[in-house]
């Protein structure tokens, strides 16, 4: 009889399942869900590989409570692994949403910039065009031809 008050719990413990809502971003008193898509779908798939498909349209604590409850202790350090690596690829997808973001302003501005460049350079040549042909007015075309040639 004293052997089994010893025995390890066989579910997660409150602490564990509260450790491991913070890691998703739902904390415990929460009504509201405000967990990744990606979060919400795992808890409802281990809710229907536990055989208790939740009918909840939205995940707060208590429901994550519920599924994480009925599971064993010894899958903690596993699920800890799963849900950390699962924030880091959303991390990282974040990171790189950003950096496309930031990728596509350089690019329009240079763009932008290069916009600006062609129409002074288009500017310049036609005012070079005006004053060739003013000075060829006014010396004739034998005395300017080496500066059509290089123009």
């Amino acid at each position: 009889m004293e052997e089994e008050t010893k025995k390890e719990p066989l579910n997660l413990t409150d602490e564990q399942i509260r450790e491991l809502g913070e890691i998703v971003g739902v904390k415990e008193g929460q009504r509201y869900c405000n967990m990744a898509n990606v979060y919400t779908n795992f808890v409802y798939l281990l809710s229907i590989l536990l055989g208790r498909p939740t009918e909840s349209q939205t995940m707060n604590f208590d429901c994550f409570k519920r599924v994480f409850a009925e599971l064993p202790q010894s899958s903690y350090k596993r699920l800890l692994s799963v849900l950390q690596g699962i924030s880091g690829m959303d991390t990282k997808m974040k990171n790189a949403q950003e950096q496309s973001r930031l990728s596509e302003r350089n690019r329009s501005e240079t763009e932008q910039s290069l916009s600006k460049v062609r129409r002074v350079a288009h500017r310049e040549k036609r005012i070079s065009t005006l004053f060739l042909n003013i000075l060829v007015e006014e010396r004739g075309e034998e005395d300017l031809q080496p500066l059509y040639e290089e123009y």
